[in-house]
């Protein structure tokens, strides 16, 4: 795969690199289809990744004699994504309520874990699949990003969106 990762709304275009590729009928990004795809030559496909929810997926071609077989390197990988951050500064001491927004979180206050730089946070709660609160953990003044990890699948820095400022 030509980009083995991207956000969980879609859209990531990926070149799949095989054999056997004419007759593709299909292509899957594990049970979800792609949005749409090329076949650019027996070994090159081009296709669009659908939205998923954040994590690893299996990248599959199906012809008229079958679906290619999972391997490492047909893995694509879902990640949340941290937009926004509100207020975007607070005390060295930490307690400072965030509202983080962005896509791909997990309902609840355990399934979405937050890094404020390299402190993770301790409390947590994700009202949707695009809103949490977190309160800011205890840090060194200075600015740091703030990650999101879904399904053991982290946020890549989205600055200045992702920006937290200790003071």
């Amino acid at each position: 795969l030509s980009a083995k990762s991207g956000p969980v709304a879609g859209g990531t275009i990926v070149t799949i690199t095989g054999t056997e590729f004419t007759a593709a009928t299909k292509v899957g990004f594990g049970q979800t289809n792609a949005v749409e795809f090329t076949v650019n030559s027996p070994t090159s496909i081009i296709a669009v990744a659908p939205a998923a929810t954040a994590g690893t997926v299996d990248v599959n071609v199906t012809n008229t004699v079958g679906t290619s077989a999972n391997s490492t390197s047909d893995r694509f990988k879902y990640v949340p994504v941290v937009e926004g951050v509100t207020p975007n500064t607070g005390s060295t001491l930490g307690g400072t309520s965030v509202t983080v927004a962005g896509s791909g979180f997990t309902p609840g206050s355990t399934a979405t874990a937050y890094n404020f730089g390299k402190v993770k946070a301790k409390s947590v709660n994700c009202t949707s699949t695009t809103t949490c609160i977190v309160s800011a953990p205890p840090q060194v003044a200075g600015t740091v990003d703030v990650k999101a990890t879904v399904n053991k699948t982290s946020s890549a820095i989205n600055a200045p969106g992702d920006r937290f400022s200790y003071s």
